[in-house]
């Protein structure tokens, strides 16, 4: 059952990011990244990063919540012909997960994707940073990071 359900939030997820990135035209020499080979090489690679996955503190083979959304990541972009890539923070702290979402930033993503509650001060942080860059947190609430957002605007 656990496993069906990180499936199911796997795929929200990739629906999720087809309404972030849909309308994003996709290069030409695009590639998926298939299988990371190690974590270092994900989260020190110079190629081009159109959606990126930064994981809490496991990694993506833990036969769990981050194993499932990076195989949805992988599954979204294969469909969409965009490059994923998956980044590590190297400890647990908001500075170490901030830092992993400027790693992806500057390889050049245009949607991060974080998973779990962990992120909810450094997701709004890189919010604040990077405007134009599409977040999708599963499994965070707004009321984690609500005292770092700004009220909102009337309409």
């Amino acid at each position: 059952m656990k496993k069906f359900l990180a499936f199911v939030m796997a795929a929200s997820m990739a629906l999720s990011l087809a309404a972030c990135v849909g309308s994003t035209p996709a290069s030409s020499t695009a590639s998926t990244t298939t299988e990371a080979t190690s974590e270092a090489a994900a989260s020190t690679s110079g190629s081009k990063t159109d959606v990126a996955f930064v994981t809490d503190v496991g990694n993506i083979d833990d036969q769990s919540f981050n194993q499932y959304t990076w195989q949805g990541v992988q599954d979204f972009c294969s469909a969409n012909s965009l490059n994923a890539n998956y980044y590590r923070p190297t400890e647990d702290s908001d500075a170490a997960r901030l830092e992993q979402m400027d790693n992806a930033v500057n390889d050049g993503a245009k949607s991060i994707v974080v998973a779990g509650y962990l992120f909810g001060k450094a997701i709004a942080e890189a919010q604040e940073k990077y405007p134009d860059v599409q977040f999708l947190a599963l499994d965070v609430s707004a009321a984690t990071w609500a005292t770092r957002l700004p009220p909102p605007t009337p309409l």
